[in-house]
């Protein structure tokens, strides 16, 4: 799978979910998943440095930054309410 498939898969997955609901699934105040390969992104899941949630929620983030408030690109045109919940059963 590449960045651009894997991108594709989760912006499928993601939700309108308010960015305070968010803060609390971050890694950290400056992670930011779109500066990570794929590799580096599974060895994190794989290692347990990070988060299904944790990672859906800096997408989340992303995509509330860039679609519904700055530049509004409006580039993603639906999400999953789901997303969260399908995230945290992926850790459990």
């Amino acid at each position: 799978m590449d960045r651009r498939q894997f991108l594709g898969a989760l912006g499928a997955t993601a939700t309108l979910t308010p960015p305070l609901a968010l803060a609390s699934t971050m890694p950290s105040a400056g992670f930011d998943p779109t500066e990570q390969s794929i590799a580096t992104l599974n060895a994190a899941l794989a290692s347990g440095s990070i988060t299904s949630e944790a990672l859906v929620g800096a997408y989340l983030t992303r995509i509330d930054r860039f679609d519904r408030q700055g530049p509004e690109h409006r580039s993603v045109l639906a999400v999953n309410p789901a997303a969260l919940d399908d995230a945290r059963k992926l850790d459990a």
